[in-house]
């Protein structure tokens, strides 16, 4: 056996770091599982919210929510667990809690935290004003609602958001 096979054969020198035993496994799954399905669930239901905001059906509004409002609540939950299961697997992995990729990945954390309360917020404004409104077509106040466009661009960087953590995640960059 060659000296590089042999040098990354032993735990310690394993290609996935210096800690690759079954606590650190079990976290960095568990971490990775909840974030996708947190993601999977926001972004699956604010798409369907969105796609209806365009056409202004209110009863089909009405419909989504009424049936998202429910998992909606797990959403934040979900975002808070899978933070702490990353955070327990920075502490058990024994990474520099100061390395570039995740100082980058705390800060952009706290600015998805934000943009997602702000789209939250949003969202009941439009589930409360589709409840108000009786007809199949909105009224003035949620047609305004519905045409803000401060929701569609937060999605967006959204999406920019979650590459972006995917990609530091993976690569984990070391810019400093």
């Amino acid at each position: 056996m060659s000296a590089s096979v042999a040098e990354f054969s032993r735990v310690d020198k394993s290609p996935l770091g210096p800690h690759t035993g079954t606590m650190e496994t079990i976290l960095k799954y568990a971490h990775e599982l909840v974030m996708f399905f947190a993601v999977a669930v926001s972004i699956g239901g604010s798409t369907m919210v969105f796609r209806l905001a365009k056409t202004s059906d209110v009863t089909g509004i009405r419909s989504v929510f009424q049936y998202f409002r429910p998992t909606a609540k797990l959403i934040a939950p979900l975002y808070a667990v899978g933070t702490l299961l990353g955070l327990a697997t920075v502490w058990i992995m024994d990474f520099n809690w100061l390395a570039s990729w995740l100082v980058i990945s705390y800060a952009l954390t706290i600015a998805a935290a934000v943009l997602g309360r702000i789209t939250e917020d949003w969202a009941r404004r439009v589930d409360g004003l589709a409840i108000e409104d009786k007809g199949a077509t909105p009224g003035p106040e949620l047609q305004a609602v519905l045409n803000e466009k401060a929701p569609r661009i937060i999605r967006m960087i959204d999406m920019v958001l979650i590459l972006v953590f995917v990609g530091l995640m993976v690569f984990r960059p070391n810019f400093w």
